[in-house]
């Protein structure tokens, strides 16, 4: 059950032309949620001036969320709740409101994300499963975003140590359609995450915002094959500014699916082969 505060949360937060930063500005202006639904056409002629109007969430929409998710097994958590993971409140835009269906328990366990190319080779497949696999035999879990190629083969050598999928969209959205199999794996074994609300499509356009929240989960980031302009790359980078370690298997000189990996280690990124490589630098870091 969310409280009346976490309630008023989800509503603003889910207020048309509200993101991260006016949200918290929202707060840091009226103090609390309640108070910011209450005086939104203040803001709105402010501070808003010039952009477009905020419209607050109606109470409907917001119930209609919240009983949704209710049918699917899915749980609403916002940045106050103690379910929410205190390693994801470290980095920059956290998001305010986490939708969840599976095991919670798994925040408590320390995480290393392994992405990587959606046109995966086998052998980049191979290694992704087997190194999320040893990782989990030896106490770690692992995050990944769902997509095909690595960050399925991670999700799947996690399945039963846990692992976390982070959605581009809806967490009643499974995408791609050929992973229905193992969205019904980790909603039983692990934990599957969205930011974005009940129904949403997957877009694009959130990819990175996922891949944030990715490495925000993460203590450290793996990255298996990996193109010069891939969304990989974006999330290397994020990983970098949230002060998480980076780590990076090296490929194949000649495969176009490598290059932003070998690049990332003439960078100065630590190059791993196993998984001994792995945790011993978390425990240098």
């Amino acid at each position: 059950m969310l409280t009346d505060n976490d309630y008023n949360i989800l509503r603003l937060y889910r207020s048309k032309n509200v993101g991260i930063k006016t949200f918290f500005k929202l707060i840091s202006v009226f103090g609390d949620c309640k108070t910011a639904i209450e005086n939104i056409d203040i803001f709105n002629e402010k501070y808003h001036k010039n952009k477009e109007k905020i419209i607050i969430a109606t109470k409907e929409e917001i119930d209609n969320e919240i009983n949704s998710c209710f049918t699917v097994g899915a749980k609403i958590i916002t940045y106050l709740s103690k379910d929410y993971p205190k390693i994801l409140k470290e980095i920059k835009d956290f998001p305010p409101v986490l939708t969840l269906i599976g095991n919670l328990n798994l925040f408590k366990k320390p995480s290393i994300a392994i992405v990587g190319s959606r046109n995966a080779s086998s052998n980049g497949c191979n290694f992704a499963k087997r190194i999320a696999r040893e990782l989990g035999e030896n106490g770690f879990g692992s995050t990944s975003g769902f997509a095909s190629g690595i960050d399925s083969a991670s999700h799947l050598g996690a399945l039963n140590t846990g692992t976390i999928a982070v959605f581009g969209g809806g967490i009643d959205k499974i995408y791609p359609r050929g992973n229905e199999y193992l969205y019904y794996e980790i909603k039983n074994k692990g934990l599957l995450i969205s930011e974005f609300p009940f129904g949403s499509a997957p877009r694009s356009e959130n990819f990175p915002s996922r891949n944030r929240i990715v490495s925000g989960l993460s203590k450290a980031v793996i990255i298996i094959e990996a193109g010069m302009r891939s969304g990989t790359i974006h999330t290397a980078r994020q990983a970098l500014e949230q002060n998480r370690e980076l780590l990076v298997a090296p490929g194949n000189p000649y495969d176009e699916r490598c290059e932003g990996c070998n690049k990332l280690i003439k960078e100065g990124a630590t190059v791993i082969t196993n998984y001994q490589d792995v945790i011993e630098n978390i425990n240098d870091f």
